[in-house]
């Protein structure tokens, strides 16, 4: 089972625990087959979501930058909020959204939880 998947079920699991409904998005992680990993629907509000893991704070996202761009156009278009999951390991989980702007480097001040 390729790791990225892992920490995708671990998102989903703990959105469903939330209270979301909580799907994984099949060819994930495929480049160009789909937009994100999952999409998560709460409150009659949607949620396109890129998961990600790091160990560090900081998050790079130049390499994906035109992916999430690409997640960010299609959300929009549907009326759902780009968001990026980062699991900083040994920290927990980060969530960082879209909508605004995507910027080349992430850091906590920029952190949402959803």
């Amino acid at each position: 089972m390729p790791s990225g998947f892992r920490y995708e079920r671990k998102l989903a699991d703990k959105l469903e625990r939330e209270g979301f409904h909580c799907e994984r998005v099949a060819s994930s992680g495929k480049r160009r087959l789909s937009v994100c990993d999952l999409v998560a629907v709460k409150d009659g509000k949607s949620y396109f979501i890129e998961v990600k893991t790091r160990n560090k704070r900081g998050f790079y996202v130049k390499q994906f930058k035109n992916d999430l761009q690409r997640m960010k156009e299609v959300a929009v278009k549907v009326g759902a909020v780009p968001i990026l999951a980062v699991l900083i390991k040994r920290k927990g989980w980060k969530f960082f959204d879209l909508r605004e702007d995507i910027p080349d480097v992430i850091k906590d001040k920029y952190c949402k939880y959803m």
